[in-house]
């Protein structure tokens, strides 16, 4: 009887551990290989999109601190599995291929938990877009049963929407919360369900922010549908399915730690709270391509932070909170490109506050570039790249944080001379003092000449001193009538100050810069202040000790309808320039460099011999047990070898290295450990 009981308890011990699958990432490469050794199928439509590669990737996320999947989904490009080319697909999914445990037959119950994370500015899509299902293997219908699915609309929700297939019971839209909470955050989804048909299924979801356990979503239903009329069996899907439309944009969605269970939810258990809170790194990056996040503190501009892709960031640790007022960033071929990115502050690097977005830099400069906004209090910083006009790239050379104290002040200067010019037989009228009391932009909805008018500003900055964080110009306007909404409006430096506004002219007007500083949109006939942020040009003016402000506002659509703006003689709400200054305004190099060289000196990497031939050894010492990751890489960025992907404890440790197959050249070691990386050069012989 013992061994009979024993036997049993073996059997059921061994039908427990087998009732659970895990998949977690491990590191870049073998990423296909991977997800179908624990069962799951790949739906991608990489056949359709083949210079990009497998749409699935990994990446060391520094808010987990762990390697995570990157979903990719380019709404262009990619199709539905190489076949219908109004949707696009890259999903995993349980199968034909898979276990037992990823098969969910009737009067089965399924647990399954898994953590995903939404770009800070996901756009879902207006037809669809679906980043979970449950689906039948046959049946009698083809639409999912379940589905978690982020919803276009004003505002943006997260919705679970049910269908029970052919017949009644389909219950729609079940559950909705606000999307807005969703984006740019890790979260941890659990859901729990019965494939039974009827009201005998039940279903189960909640999903809670990883940082601090907030529940964001939970909904329960003991009485539904959730079985299919000749189905085989029920499986899961998670990934990236959206019908395409114009307002897609190239999406990476992360997901991690996916486990499923048809035992016990405690075979999948929650792991929020067990996670350490971020440690306060000078500076991080999302990924690097051997050109690491540290080089942008470095003072040198022939060095440079690069990382490919839609999204990748990298993130700065003041060493206390601070009011940051903007950032300076220079720019790798920022003399023949421009660069897209946002800027993100908060107080606990995980949890974030937009303060600036959309940014472009002036594609004309190798130099620190200003981008302000208002002041906003935090002591994390994320520049988040969205690539540049040639390529994906995001590649910054240096980068200063901006912050102000309240010993700053705020300055409004109303124009010296303000004017509007037009052309035809008013070219030679100097509007400036026949129509004082307002000013003009228009462009001509029509051939004939004559209608075409600019607007000019001329202001005096030699008051605000040279050290300002800020300058807005602000105008007080609107379209002339409802027959025009939409209007774009170009502001332009002007290098001739020389100008008044009794004697400009269109005929005599001063040529402007060739690229616009910033475009503000005039909606409607409602008159309002618009605002275009022009800090750059003129920090740039009074650092060449040129305190006279031109300033040209020209409109970029032809209307019939002109734009009419308040001049500083209409006696109300003249134009402005708003500057604000700040006599603390630092950028916290020395205390991010500081620390950086204080807690990369608990790092520390060495290689012997070095150059090598046949086989060489690398010694690795931490100061703190962590995940560590050690890998090669050749001189184009390609990761050639990963010599360490665990978690080691503090201390030395010796790692040999045998790149039989690599030819001889120069590579690249990079190490990480608990958020740290340092590099070493190594020669091949």
């Amino acid at each position: 009887m013992k061994q009979l009981y024993a036997l049993f308890t073996f059997l059921l011990i061994i039908t427990t551990l087998h009732a659970q699958v895990k998949l977690s990432a491990d590191g870049p490469g073998d990423t296909y290989e991977l997800i179908e050794s624990k069962g799951f199928g790949v739906e991608s439509p990489d056949c359709r999109h083949t210079s990009f590669g497998r749409h699935v990737t990994e990446i060391f996320d520094n808010t987990l601190g762990k390697n995570v999947f990157v979903f990719h989904s380019h709404p262009v490009e990619d199709d539905d599995r190489c076949g219908a080319d109004d949707r696009v697909r890259m999903e995993i999914k349980g199968g034909n291929g898979s276990s037992d445990e990823m098969q969910h037959t009737q009067g089965q119950t399924a647990y399954y938990r898994w953590k995903f994370k939404l770009d800070a500015n996901f756009i879902p899509s207006s037809r669809f877009t679906h980043i979970f299902q449950i689906k039948a293997i046959d049946g009698d219908a083809g639409a999912p049963l379940m589905t978690i699915t982020p919803r276009a609309g004003n505002p943006q929700k997260m919705q679970i929407i049910h269908s029970a297939g052919e017949g009644s019971g389909s219950l729609g839209t079940v559950h909705q919360v606000d999307l807005a909470p969703f984006k740019g955050t890790w979260v941890e989804a659990y859901v729990k369900y019965k494939s039974s048909e009827g009201s005998a299924g039940t279903f189960e979801i909640t999903i809670k922010r990883v940082s601090d356990g907030a529940t964001l979503l939970s909904y329960t239903n003991n009485s539904l549908d959730m079985w299919r009329t000749g189905a085989s069996y029920n499986r899961g899907k998670w990934g990236v399915y959206r019908g395409k439309d114009a307002v897609l944009r190239d999406e990476q969605v992360r997901f991690a730690d996916f486990c499923i269970s048809e035992s016990s939810a405690s075979l999948c258990p929650s792991d929020i709270g067990s996670e350490p809170p971020p440690i306060c790194q000078p500076v991080v990056a999302s990924g690097d391509d051997g050109n690491v996040a540290a080089n942008v503190l470095d003072n040198n501009l022939s060095t440079r932070w690069s990382a490919t892709g839609d999204g990748q960031w990298i993130q700065f640790c003041l060493s206390s909170p601070a009011s940051i007022t903007g950032v300076q960033i220079a720019f790798y071929s920022g003399n023949t490109r421009t660069s897209t990115f946002d800027v993100l502050v908060g107080d606990d690097g995980i949890n974030w506050t937009t303060a600036s977005a959309g940014r472009v830099s002036s594609g004309t400069s190798l130099n620190l570039e200003t981008f302000s906004f208002s002041a906003i209090t935090g002591k994390y910083v994320r520049i988040v790249g969205h690539g540049n006009s040639v390529n994906a790239w995001n590649s910054y050379t240096e980068v200063k944080i901006q912050t102000g104290s309240g010993s700053g002040q705020t300055i409004t200067l109303a124009p010296q001379h303000d004017a509007y010019v037009r052309n035809g037989t008013a070219a030679g009228t100097t509007h400036g003092t026949t129509d004082a009391n307002i000013l003009v932009t228009k462009l001509n909805s029509t051939a004939s000449a004559g209608n075409d008018r600019h607007t000019y500003l001329r202001f005096d900055a030699g008051s605000a001193g040279s050290t300002i964080t800020s300058a807005v110009l602000r105008l007080y306007g609107k379209i002339d009538d409802d027959r025009s909404t939409n209007v774009p409006i170009n502001v332009y430096g002007v290098s001739n100050t020389t100008w008044t506004e009794s004697t400009i002219t269109w005929n005599n007007k001063p040529a402007t810069g060739a690229s616009a500083l910033q475009t503000a949109t005039v909606t409607d006939a409602t008159a309002r202040y618009y605002s275009w942020d022009i800090t750059a040009y003129v920090q740039s003016e009074l650092a060449a000790g040129r305190t006279l402000i031109s300033l040209a506002l020209l409109s970029t659509v032809a209307t019939d309808p002109r734009i009419t703006w308040n001049s500083k003689e209409t006696g109300s709400n003249g134009p402005q320039l708003v500057i604000t200054t700040s006599t603390t305004l630092q950028s916290q190099r020395q205390l991010l460099v500081a620390k950086a060289e204080e807690e990369a000196s608990e790092l520390r990497l060495s290689s012997f011999p070095n150059p090598f031939r046949g086989s060489n050894t690398v010694v690795v010492n931490l100061a703190k047990e962590g995940y560590t990751q050690l890998a090669a890489y050749d001189m184009t960025g390609r990761q050639v070898a990963v010599l360490v992907n665990a978690r080691l404890a503090a201390g030395a440790h010796r790692i040999p290295f045998r790149p039989e197959a690599l030819p001889a050249g120069i590579y690249l070691l990079r190490l990480s450990n608990n958020g740290q990386t340092i590099t070493q050069k190594l020669v091949k012989e």
